[in-house]
């Protein structure tokens, strides 16, 4: 049996997002989305794998993800400083 693209990939091509994209979003350079990649913050898989300099696709729900647990960490850094400030 022959596999089709689709079947092999380890998420649905309707949440594959670019390097691009999520560069933008997160206004950062690419290695700090490769960062990201490997350790384990994105989801993502190697277009050509272990090939130097291959696409990446990332998984759209592990950028929200990731951006959402930003929020947070902002919103428990923002009320420590409220509450060391009100002292």
């Amino acid at each position: 049996r022959r596999y089709r693209d689709h079947e092999l990939l380890p998420f649905p091509l309707s949440e594959t997002i670019y390097m691009a994209d999520v560069r933008a979003r997160l206004d950062c350079s690419k290695d700090s989305v490769l960062h990201l990649i490997q350790s384990g913050s994105l989801v993502a898989y190697q277009v050509i794998f272990e090939q130097i300099g291959s696409a990446w696709r990332i998984q759209a729900s592990s950028l929200d993800r990731y951006v959402e647990s930003l929020h947070v960490m902002a919103g428990k850094r923002l009320s420590a400083r409220s509450s060391s400030s009100s002292r």
